[in-house]
């Protein structure tokens, strides 16, 4: 039974991920290029960007860790090039590896000594605040986690209620989306086939015993008839 309601929720999830990945590439075909000033006042909810005068300050960034150690990703807050601290209005996920890398580094630097850590914060500042161009889609939809998108409103308090993510370097994938959109179909025809396709159980009467004859608790069973006895009357 178990088994059976996993299968069913993998085709759920093929269908609804699939046709939002058609949906997405049917829709945004061609990549937006906006500077972070006109993506702000427009603020677009799904879609595929490119940003351009992004200010990104690995200090804000928060991480996810992997379970043997390391940054897995980064969520790092975009500021216009003029660097006012206005609400966050954009995060960049991102697994660039340099900028792992540099993360990684941090880290090991909140366990030191804290004179040696400024030093070396200074010394690296190119690596910490940069200003580029960022290019993804925004999280939509079946993408949207709602316990991460928790946890960083509890992080970073300057997010904006309408905040959205930007997952560097995705691109609409239309024939993957196509292919699991099919895959789920055809699992979900499966199931519906397996579900009103089962035979009906016999009837019944045809699962009851036959009736044996009740010769009574006291009484013995007429015996049965010698071979080669003759019927009364025979000649």
């Amino acid at each position: 039974m178990r088994l059976g309601c996993f299968v069913v929720l993998i085709a759920v999830v093929m269908v609804i991920g699939g046709g939002q990945g058609l949906y997405m590439g049917l829709v945004h075909r061609e990549c937006r290029v906006l500077s972070y000033d006109e993506f702000v006042k427009e603020k677009p909810r799904h879609g595929w960007f490119q940003v351009n005068g992004c200010r990104l300050n690995l200090v804000e960034a928060m991480y996810r860790s992997k379970l043997i150690g390391g940054v897995k990703e980064a969520y790092i807050p975009v500021r216009g090039t003029s660097g006012e601290d206005s609400p966050t209005h954009l995060l960049v996920l991102t697994k660039d590896p340099e900028i792992l890398g540099t993360i990684n580094d941090l880290r090991k630097l909140d366990k030191g000594d804290e004179a040696a850590a400024l030093k070396a914060l200074a010394a690296n500042r190119d690596r910490l605040v940069s200003t580029r161009d960022v290019k993804g889609m925004l999280q939509y939809g079946i993408d949207v986690k709602s316990r991460v998108g928790d946890r960083l409103s509890r992080l970073d308090s300057s997010l904006a209620p309408d905040y959205v993510i930007l997952e560097e370097g995705k691109a609409p994938e239309l024939g993957f989306s196509l292919f699991i959109f099919l895959g789920g179909l055809a699992l979900s025809g499966y199931l519906a086939y397996r579900l009103f396709s089962r035979p009906s159980g016999p009837s019944p009467a045809a699962d009851e015993p036959a009736m044996l004859t009740d010769w009574g608790n006291d009484a013995e069973p007429p015996p049965l008839p010698r071979s080669g006895a003759r019927r009364p009357g025979a000649g």
